[in-house]
């Protein structure tokens, strides 16, 4: 079985009030392209009065290892409204952000508990380094689609 490392569990930005939903989506998903990550929405769901979607995005770094980016957007006590002939809404909004990094997704070194050991010599004394390199990376990534999202919904002013 492969082995979840995570490294940010949850960072999260709430906003209350009118936003531009589409213009925050579009805002991560160019970040995804631009960052060649590949994307799944793996929920979109809607009561009466909350709307969740979550999405997750990974990105192979090599034959070993990659990253897992996940987001949950959940709004509530909506409602669309229209500013300057744009489609917004108003309510409550919040995002949050987690990674993690998988090791051994192609499960290849699962089976038989002798290959289970050298893997574990091979995670600590050869992997060792450029763990930490990928854990700090991945951090950084997620830091920046976070702080990118942040910048987005507070420099957006509707009157």
């Amino acid at each position: 079985m492969s082995e979840k490392d995570w490294v940010i569990h949850e960072v999260a930005i709430q906003k209350t009030g009118v936003f531009d939903l589409n213009g925050i989506m579009k805002t991560i998903r160019s970040w995804i392209n631009l960052n060649n990550f590949d994307f799944h929405e793996t929920e979109n769901e809607s009561d009466s009065k909350i709307h969740t979607i979550k999405w997750e995005i990974e990105k192979k770094m090599d034959d070993y290892t990659k990253y897992v980016i996940g987001f949950t957007f959940k709004i509530s006590d909506q409602k669309k409204v229209k500013v300057k002939n744009k489609q917004l809404y108003e309510g409550k909004l919040s995002i949050k952000f987690n990674s993690r990094k998988i090791t051994d997704y192609q499960e290849k070194w699962e089976g038989k508990p002798l290959k289970k050991f050298f893997r574990g010599i091979y995670d600590m004394f050869i992997q060792g380094d450029k763990t930490q390199r990928q854990s700090k990376d991945l951090k950084e990534l997620t830091y920046d689609i976070y702080n990118q999202t942040k910048a987005f919904l507070n420099l957006q002013k509707f009157n």
